[in-house]
């Protein structure tokens, strides 16, 4: 199961960066334990439309802590959080929990035989070699 954050905000705040929503209700109070994705380039959208983050990096932060399990369609944010990531603003550990989440969607792992190394390396052997690649960039061909 899936839920898909909005544009919308509340007081204020927008639903991608609203950890009392997103973790304490959604996930904690309605024990929801889906997937949480985020809507087209919600992540940015925190820095240039709803300015509540000063740069993709602290957005990056945002998005991770408020409980988003994939971003949709921000092309900045993997090399945000990697960046967030080197200069201590977020823990590797936090990126391996939600690699530990999605994981079972792809069939790659499960969480339960998975280890927080072996998903470090994961995600780092699958972004080497596929994120932002030549063949991601291209339009589909007809």
């Amino acid at each position: 199961m899936t839920f898909m954050t909005g544009y919308q905000s509340m007081d204020g705040l927008p639903s991608t960066a609203n950890h009392w929503l997103l973790r304490q209700v959604l996930k904690q109070e309605w024990g929801f334990e889906g997937i949480l994705v985020t809507d087209w380039d919600n992540v940015a959208r925190l820095v240039y439309e709803q300015r509540v983050a000063p740069s993709l990096i602290e957005a990056a932060v945002i998005a991770v802590r408020c409980g988003n399990d994939l971003v949709m369609a921000t092309p900045g944010f993997f090399d945000a959080a990697q960046e967030a990531v080197a200069r201590g603003l977020l823990r590797e550990s936090e990126i391996d929990e939600v690699v530990l989440r999605i994981s079972p969607m792809n069939g790659t792992s499960s969480p339960s035989t998975n280890t927080t190394s072996s998903a470090s390396a994961t995600i780092r052997s699958a972004s080497a070699s596929a994120a932002g690649c030549f063949d991601h960039r291209s339009p589909a061909s007809a």
